[in-house]
């Protein structure tokens, strides 16, 4: 092989050397930021499980708390329905005192209407005042602010 032959492959070995440097330079610097890549998505998964563990926690307490509306409709319904029929109760009464008085009852007629009332007015006091009892007994304080 002759000097020239020699040079054009020496410079030409030269310049494919400096080539491979800067690629095996690029290649280090990829591969870095494709661990830095990794690392992050592996942060974004991990909050990703967090995430869904908070949003199953989240679904669960407000499935609970769902729950004890349902209980406390259905007891502030009971509530209703005693006072709607302790009303009509009054209300009965009401009318056969009216009825009495109309017809000119006698006197032990409309006292047994009259104390019939006074009893079913103190069963709806009391009653009322087993609510309320009960509504304090199971309300937490206001917090203060």
């Amino acid at each position: 092989m002759d000097y020239l032959t020699y040079q054009y492959f020496a410079s030409g070995f030269a310049a494919i050397s400096a080539k491979l440097g800067t690629l095996e330079t690029a290649i280090a610097a990829t591969s870095t930021k494709l661990d830095r890549l990794s690392a992050q998505l592996g942060a974004v998964q991990a909050q990703g499980v967090t995430m869904t563990v908070k949003i199953a926690d989240i679904q669960n307490q407000a499935d609970k708390a769902l729950a004890a509306i349902a209980v406390a409709s259905s007891k502030d319904d009971s509530i209703i329905e005693l006072v709607n029929q302790e009303t009509a109760l009054i209300s009965a009464l009401r009318q056969q005192l009216t009825d009495a008085i109309e017809a000119g009852g006698s006197p032990a007629a409309l006292q047994a209407v009259l104390d019939a009332m006074i009893a079913a007015e103190n069963s709806a006091l009391h009653n009322a005042d087993k609510v309320v009892d009960a509504i304090n007994a199971n309300t937490p304080p206001t917090p203060p602010e």
